[in-house]
């Protein structure tokens, strides 16, 4: 009697086993399955296996990375000249040139406003600046690519930068065909967002001006009450004021002159 609980208790035992090592197998499959699907979905996704590898071989990643530098170096120059890659009239202080953005020659009159649509200008000036050294990325990625042995046939490129709050925004686009024995694969949109405070700081200089030209004064004060993630500087050097906007986040300063209801030395 012993002897046969010992077996059935054996037997139940190595049921029990077989059940759990049954359960193992079955998880196993489920997972593989999911890692299976998973890949196949991705794949799908990203529009099938890259036939390029490295860095200068993925097209987006390049002109991407490229044209995000070369913008990123066009709107340091924007900073420095208040609005404009070059100074077109301006003044200095300290060794230091200055663009107007507002100005009058006569006395006791508002200044004009020199540059009344800023936002939209800045956008063309990055781009003008910018679209010839884009077009090298595109050279540079092209010579690579046919240096490797691949056959590349490009369309043309549409290319726009807009100022929006807190980035800049690239479109850019251009169809880019590379083929290679019998695979091919196709690029058409290179587009990128810059995290960037110049949209806002556009817009607090054109309060400024706007104020200045019409009643030949700011109240920076007030305005920084209001808006506490900038500090205004105002510098008064020979009937020329010179604005100093801050962005306290980011530290990058936007800078431009004003003159306007001069007053003439002595009165």
């Amino acid at each position: 009697m012993v002897d046969k609980m010992n077996e059935g208790g054996q037997y139940k035992h190595q049921f029990i086993s077989d059940i759990g090592i049954r359960g193992q197998i079955t998880i196993y499959v489920i997972v593989g399955i999911v890692i299976v699907v998973g890949i196949v979905i991705s794949l799908y996704l990203v529009g099938g296996p890259r036939l390029l590898g490295s860095t200068r071989s993925s097209p987006d990643i390049f002109i991407q990375s490229c044209a995000r530098e070369v913008v990123q170096d066009s709107l340091e120059k924007i900073y420095r000249n208040g609005g404009e890659t070059e100074i077109s009239f301006g003044m200095k202080f300290n060794n230091i040139e200055y663009n107007y953005l507002c100005h009058n020659w006569d006395y006791y009159l508002a200044c004009y406003n020199l540059h009344p649509l800023l936002e939209k200008q800045i956008e063309n000036e990055i781009r003008e600046d910018t679209r010839d050294i884009i077009q090298g990325c595109f050279d540079e990625l092209i010579e690579d690519l046919e240096d490797k042995g691949f056959k590349v046939v490009v369309g043309a490129t549409s290319y726009s930068v807009d100022l929006l709050p807190g980035s800049v925004d690239i479109k850019l686009k251009r169809d880019l065909k590379i083929t290679k024995s019998d695979s091919s694969q196709t690029y058409s949109e290179f587009d990128l967002r810059i995290i960037d405070p110049i949209y806002r700081l556009v817009k607090t200089t054109e309060r400024i001006v706007n104020s200045e030209s019409s009643t030949c004064r700011f109240d920076r004060n007030e305005y920084m009450l209001f808006y506490p993630d900038y500090d205004i500087d105002v510098i008064n050097y020979e009937n020329n004021k010179i604005y100093i906007i801050r962005d306290r986040l980011s530290g990058k300063e936007f800078k431009f002159a004003v003159r306007t209801c001069a007053i003439p030395l002595g009165v």
